[in-house]
């Protein structure tokens, strides 16, 4: 198990999945939305694919931004 890092790395910062979105923008209400996801995860998943086949594997991924599309 390594605990510490030695020599170069790189990771990939990810922002804004906003799940719900598309179907926002679709229906032209940018205020609504956010009750249907499949679009952006199966982008999601298509993400994780390519980040999975790049070699060196990055060290990790940091997610920022809105995960959803939707107010609490």
């Amino acid at each position: 198990e390594q605990k510490e890092w030695s020599g170069p790395f790189y990771f990939i910062q990810a922002a804004d999945p906003q799940l719900g979105l598309m179907k926002a923008w679709r229906i032209g209400d940018c205020d609504s939305g956010g009750d249907e996801w499949a679009e952006e995860v199966q982008l999601t998943k298509q993400a994780v694919q390519a980040i999975n086949k790049l070699q060196p594997r990055p060290r990790f991924l940091v997610l920022c931004g809105d995960l959803v599309h939707a107010m609490p």
